[in-house]
C-alpha cells in the first residue's frame, strides 16, 4: 500500500490517508514522504503500519546510528534530524493545546524555546529486560526479547554494562535489571547513592522514580523556581523533593507525596519542608500557598484535583508534565476553573523518542 503522509501524531507515527478514506498510522515515516506501507493492524475507522520503502523522502530524514533501530521499541524518532525533532514536538504539543481547547482563553500565551541538551548518551535510568543471562529490550510493540550489545542513547557508564550482561542477570527481579547513575556510577538493583545537582546532594535509588535526563535536570529546575511567586509554595507528588530541595532555603514548601520510599529519601536531605504522607485526592487543601507545583505521573491529574486545587485562590499553579494529552485535558479544566495557560516550555530529556517533558504556568485570572 503506497500513502502520502501528511503529519506526525502522538506516539511520532506518521500520519496519512488511504484511498478508502481511512486514516492511517504509519511507524517510520515523516511529513511529506510518499511510503510503501506493510498493514500491521487493521480496524474499522483506521489502520496501522510500518514503511517498508520510503519512495519520496523528507529533507529532514536522517539514518538511525542504532543498527536495532525499529526492532528494538526503545526509540521511535531516531529517523528524524534532531532540530526537526524539537519543531516536531513543539508542533505535536500545540496542536494538542488546541485540540482539548486549552487555550481558547489565554490570549497572551508564549510558547517558549525548547531546552534541549544531549541528543545521544543521555540516559541515566533504564530497565533491561533480562533474558538467559542477556541483557536487552522488548521488540517494537510486543514482549518480544531482543538482546542489546550497545544502546548509543544510554549514559556511556551504563552502556558498558552490556559487556558484561551476567552482572545485570545477578541483580534482575522479575526478568527486569534496574539501573541508574549516581555521581560514583551506575547503582545496580537495591543499590542506594547520591547524585550532586547544581551543589545539591540529592538521593538515588532504582526503587523510586527519579529523572532520566540528568544533564537537562539543572535546567528544568532552574525554571521552575525562577516562576515561583510567593513566600508559601506547595510541591503536590513531590517524590524525593527535588524542586523542594531548591526551593526550601527561601520559600516555606509543603511537599504532598504518598509513597514511603520517595518520602524515606525526601527525610534524608530536606531541612525545613513540611511533609505530608498521603495522595494528592485525600490531601485536605488550605488556602494558603501562593504558587501550587504539581508534577504528576503520566496519566495527570485524578479529575477531582483540578476542581480542589481551583478553590484554594493560589496565584500560579505550575504544571510540570511527562504526557502533552493529560497536561492539555487538564489545563482545559482549570482554564473553567478561572485560570489561564500563559505559558509552556517543552524539556527534551528523551531525544530519538516522541516522548517529551513540559513546564507550564497557568495563572489565576484577574476578578475570578
Amino acid at each position: 500500500m503506497r500513502i502520502r503522509i501528511t503529519d506526525l501524531v502522538q506516539k511520532g507515527q506518521g500520519i496519512g490517508r488511504c484511498e478508502d478514506g481511512r486514516v492511517i498510522f504509519v511507524s517510520g515515516a515523516l511529513p511529506g514522504e510518499l511510503v510503501d506501507v506493510q498493514v500491521t493492524r487493521e480496524k474499522k475507522d483506521f489502520l496501522m503500519g510500518n514503511a517498508v520503502s520510503v519512495i519520496e523522502s523528507s529533507p529532514d530524514r536522517t539514518v538511525p546510528v542504532c543498527p536495532l533501530y525499529g526492532i528494538c521499541g526503545g526509540c521511535n524518532l531516531m529517523h528524524l534530524r534532531y532540530e526537526a525533532q524539537l519543531s516536531a514536538k513543539k508542533k505535536l504539543f500545540l496542536d494538542t493545546l488546541h485540540q482539548f481547547h486549552a487555550l481558547d482563553k489565554s490570549p497572551s500565551f508564549q510558547m517558549e524555546a525548547p531546552a534541549s541538551g544531549k541528543s545521544l548518551g543521555y540516559r541515566t535510568r533504564v530497565r533491561f529486560e533480562i533474558k538467559d543471562s542477556s541483557a536487552g529490550f522488548f521488540r517494537s510493540g510486543s514482549n518480544e526479547f531482543v538482546a542489546v550489545q550497545s544502546c548509543p542513547v544510554l549514559d556511556p557508564e551504563i552502556n558498558a554494562l552490556l559487556v558484561h550482561p551476567e552482572k545485570l542477570a545477578a541483580v534482575a527481579n522479575g526478568g527486569e535489571a534496574a539501573v541508574c547513575m549516581s555521581s560514583n556510577g551506575p547503582l545496580l538493583g537495591r543499590e542506594n547513592g547520591f547524585a550532586t545537582i547544581m551543589g545539591k546532594t540529592l538521593p538515588v535509588s532504582n526503587s523510586v522514580f527519579f529523572q532520566s535526563n540528568l544533564s537537562l535536570l539543572p535546567e528544568m529546575i532552574d525554571y521552575i523556581v525562577s516562576l515561583v511567586q510567593g513566600e508559601n509554595v506547595m510541591d503536590l507528588f513531590s517524590g524525593i523533593g527535588t524542586f523542594s530541595a531548591f526551593l526550601e532555603d527561601h520559600h516555606k514548601v509543603i511537599a504532598v507525596e504518598r509513597d514511603p520510599h520517595c518520602l524515606a529519601l525526601a527525610r534524608m536531605h530536606l531541612k525545613s519542608t513540611e511533609f505530608f504522607t498521603r495522595s494528592v485526592e485525600d490531601f485536605k487543601f488550605t488556602k494558603w500557598a501562593q504558587t501550587i507545583i504539581v508534577d504528576p505521573p503520566r496519566t495527570g491529574l485524578d479529575k477531582k484535583v483540578p476542581a480542589q486545587l481551583g478553590k484554594l485562590g493560589a496565584s500560579r499553579i505550575i504544571y510540570a508534565s511527562c504526557d502533552s494529552v493529560t497536561f492539555a485535558r487538564d489545563a482545559a479544566l482549570f482554564s473553567e476553573l478561572g485560570y489561564a495557560l500563559t505559558s509552556s516550555r517543552i524539556f527534551d530529556f528523551y531525544p530519538q523518542t516522541s516522548h517529551m517533558e513540559s513546564v507550564n504556568v497557568l495563572d489565576r485570572r484577574t476578578g475570578k
